[in-house]
């Protein structure tokens, strides 16, 4: 058994105003559980922002794609506001192509800098 190349952290920012939701390495098939528990949790959350940071992310597979997609269209449904942040290279690419990136709001930090911490 291969150790996780992955790393899903939920953390809460601004006071409380806001969940992001912070996916690291490369998300696969085995990440969904994971990915999937922290998304709901941060959806039932009461912070009215919810942003996904991929400044760490290598890799998605369609699965992992899948998954956010589902998490934040759920927490739109919601009345949360939807901030997708960070994502560069060939996960950018990736959620251009799939049309998630058209879903929601999109922001980039500086290269270098973090958006949440």
């Amino acid at each position: 058994m291969r150790s996780p190349q992955y790393g899903v952290v939920r953390v809460m920012i601004d006071g409380g105003r806001e969940v992001c939701v912070r996916l690291f390495g490369e998300l696969d098939v085995d990440c969904l559980d994971d990915l999937r528990r922290e998304l709901a949790t941060a959806r039932n959350n009461r912070a009215p922002q919810f942003v996904v940071d991929l400044g760490e992310t290598r890799f998605l597979a369609s699965e992992a794609i899948g998954a956010l997609l589902e998490g934040c269209l759920r927490a739109r449904d919601a009345g949360k506001q939807v901030e997708i942040v960070n994502a560069r290279g060939i996960v950018r690419t990736v959620l251009q192509v799939t049309g998630v990136l058209d879903l929601f709001t999109v922001a980039v930090a500086p290269l270098g800098l973090r958006w949440a911490t």
